[in-house]
C-alpha cells in the first residue's frame, strides 16, 4: 500500500511507545521506554517474556509480525499485525521516517535530564532552570522554552515535565523527599 500525505503523521511524542496485544486500539497495551531507537522492534521484549500473549496470532514467547501507526498524540503504537492497511483502518498515521531522527534526539535531551535530576537532590527552581538552559543549548535545542511554576515554600525542589509538541519543558517545585521528618 502506498502512503499518501494525508496518512502520514510525526513522532511528535518520542517518549514511549505503545505495544499493543491486538490489531485493535481497544486492545491490552503496555508502554515501553523507547531505548535507544523509534522501532516497532522494542515491542519483541514484552513478547518474548510473555508480558503480552496472544495465542491466537502466535504461541507463548514467540514475536508477531509489528505493524507501527502514529496516534493523533504523535506517539508509536505498535500492533501485532502483518496488514500494511491496520493504520488506516484504526484511524491512525503511518509514521513519518523524517520524524524519527527528532523522535530520537527528544529522547536523548530526556535521557540528559533524567540525568541531571537523578544525580541532583533537591535541585531549587531558579538553579534548575539555568542548568536545563545549559542542557538545551548544548544539545542544540535553542528553539526551546522553559516554563517555571512560582516557587513554593513547602516545595523547594524542582521537578521536569517534558512537552515535546510545545518545544518546552516544564519547571515544577515539589516537596524535598530527602528531607526527614522529624
Amino acid at each position: 500500500m502506498e502512503k499518501t500525505a494525508l496518512n502520514i503523521r510525526a513522532i511528535s511524542t518520542p517518549t514511549a511507545i505503545g505495544c499493543y496485544r491486538a490489531p485493535t486500539l481497544d486492545a491490552d497495551v503496555v508502554a515501553v521506554a523507547s531505548g535507544e531507537s523509534l522501532d516497532p522492534s522494542v515491542c519483541a521484549q514484552v513478547w518474548e517474556t510473555g508480558v503480552l500473549v496472544n495465542t491466537d496470532i502466535v504461541p507463548v514467547g514467540s514475536v508477531p509480525t509489528f505493524v507501527a501507526c502514529v496516534t493523533d498524540r504523535g506517539s508509536l503504537a505498535v500492533f501485532p499485525s502483518d496488514d500494511r492497511t491496520l493504520c488506516e483502518q484504526l484511524g491512525l498515521a503511518f509514521p513519518d521516517d523524517e520524524s524519527i531522527i527528532p523522535g530520537e534526539t527528544i529522547r536523548h535531551l530526556q535521557d540528559s535530564l533524567d540525568a541531571y535530576f537523578a544525580t541532583h537532590q533537591c535541585v531549587p527552581l531558579e538553579q534548575a532552570q539555568n542548568d536545563i538552559q545549559r542542557i538545551l543549548t548544548a544539545s542544540g535545542f535553542t528553539d526551546w522554552t522553559i516554563q517555571t511554576q512560582p516557587p513554593r515554600s513547602d516545595s523547594p525542589c524542582a521537578s521536569y515535565g517534558l512537552d515535546p509538541q510545545q518545544s518546552t519543558i516544564h519547571l515544577v517545585p515539589i516537596p524535598d523527599l530527602g528531607q526527614s521528618n522529624g
